[in-house]
């Protein structure tokens, strides 16, 4: 139980207590206004929580439509009035802003303990923090529109940046504009002449302030993962090698001028613009092989197999290879996941189905390359299949929906039959008998 404070407005005392609810946020005169923040994230983790739960229980519900419920839910939970604390949401350490929205960024796309910048790009998916630094600009906005008491709000909390001298930056006012200027550099608030705007970039009329924002913020987001992975490649058993092989190859480098190397140019959209109609559990299975995340002794040097397979790990030549391929003929060949899809003898009726699913799709045009050209390359120029070969697939199929879905039901179906494959893949097989006691 609260202690009253007194406070007396035109002689008339008044019964206040010192903590109070507004629009749903919380307010305490002992506490800074992260306290309000934080109410709201346990609130927003208690409704993903449950919806998850609850979504578990219908894997084929399409990736738009999961989409749709978890930010109508968990962001209506987490997002309300955000216009109050938005701007004290915490941006320091190394992984800044909220758990919250990392959470269910990628908890959508199926990447489970992921970096948040790995979640990025596959899809245009607005994150939390970025939605609500858009709500608290919308505040501004509509007090520069409609005026009235917001408008003097607005200027009081002006008022208060400007006189604030070392500490401007820890009000409202200071916070929120260190924030925007991560994505519009050249934002500022004016109040003179009158209460203005200005480093906005231009906008369509129907497009709100806060959903402009949040696209804004993905855009410079995703710049900054291509222009990292761009810089520095990563290795062949890296996980994100390729998405680098696919930025490679999308993002084209530009003509040298006078031996001056060019920057090169950046993707505006998404790796995929239209996402597929498939269930979310297909979505995930892709996203997760694309990301090299998949079970590929390229990534993860068979340790799940470890175990089972007496030897496999001390192994420097099996380590990383097809273990199918050296089962059936010998062969020692990199177990990566331009492999399965284009020669591995595990994949071959996935392969069939697939080609003949593409052959159905209206949306290739005459000129493009077909996708039967493509999966046939390796074996017409007798060659092993590389990485940029599954780029070219990928890049093919990622901006038609319909393609982009059956890129992923072909995924399903191989990682399905590389399951059952190594649930019969025996020690004999690997190493075999008389082998076996010649090595120990």
């Amino acid at each position: 139980m609260f202690d009253y404070i007194n406070f007396a407005y035109k002689r008339v005392r008044i019964k206040m207590v010192e903590t109070f609810v507004y629009l749903g946020a919380l307010f305490h005169w002992k506490q800074t206004a992260e306290s309000a923040w934080a109410d709201r994230q346990n609130t927003a983790f208690k409704a993903f929580g449950s919806l998850a739960c609850s979504l578990c229980m219908v894997p084929f519900l399409p990736f738009f439509r999961v989409k749709e419920v978890v930010y109508t839910t968990v962001g209506g939970a987490y997002l309300f009035a955000a216009e109050l604390w938005a701007p004290f949401i915490p941006r320091a350490g190394r992984t800044p802003g909220s758990r919250i929205s990392r959470d269910v960024l990628a908890w959508i796309m199926g990447l489970g303990s992921a970096r948040l910048e790995r979640c990025r790009g596959w899809f245009e998916l607005r994150e939390f923090d970025d939605m609500a630094t858009g709500m608290a600009l919308r505040a501004v906005d509509d007090a520069i529109c409609h005026g009235g008491l917001l408008k003097k709000a607005i200027l009081q909390l002006q008022s208060n940046f400007e006189n604030a001298g070392s500490k401007a930056n820890k009000t409202w006012m200071g916070r929120l504009q260190k924030t925007v200027r991560v994505t519009w550099p050249r934002f500022k608030v004016y109040t003179m002449p009158d209460l203005q705007l200005s480093g906005v970039p231009p906008r369509d009329p129907g497009v709100k302030l806060t959903k402009h924002f949040a696209s804004s913020a993905w855009l410079v987001n995703w710049k900054k993962r291509q222009a990292s992975l761009l810089s520095h490649p990563p290795t062949g058993n890296q996980q994100d090698y390729l998405l680098y092989v696919i930025l490679d190859n999308l993002c084209e480098r530009s003509s040298e001028e006078d031996n001056q190397p060019q920057p090169r140019p950046s993707l505006q959209a998404s790796i995929f613009p239209f996402p597929p109609t498939v269930g979310i559990a297909s979505c995930r299975c892709l996203i997760r092989f694309l990301s090299g995340m998949g079970d590929f002794g390229r990534v993860n040097a068979h340790r799940p197999r470890w175990s089972s397979f007496p030897g496999l790990r001390e192994s420097n030549t099996h380590k990383r290879a097809c273990l199918f391929c050296w089962a059936q003929s010998r062969k020692l060949i990199e177990d990566s996941e331009w492999h399965s899809v284009f020669s591995c003898p595990v994949g071959s009726a996935c392969r069939q189905r697939f080609q003949l699913a593409l052959s159905d799709c209206r949306n290739i045009s005459e000129g493009t390359e077909q996708p039967k050209e493509i999966l046939e390359i390796p074996s017409k120029n007798s060659r092993l299949p590389n990485s940029s070969d599954l780029a070219r697939l990928i890049i093919l199929c990622h901006s038609e929906s319909q393609m982009a879905s059956e890129l992923a039901r072909f995924i399903v179906d191989l990682t399905a039959s590389r399951k059952r494959a190594f649930a019969k893949l025996t020690v004999r097989d690997l190493f075999p008998e008389s082998s076996w006691h010649s090595r120990f």
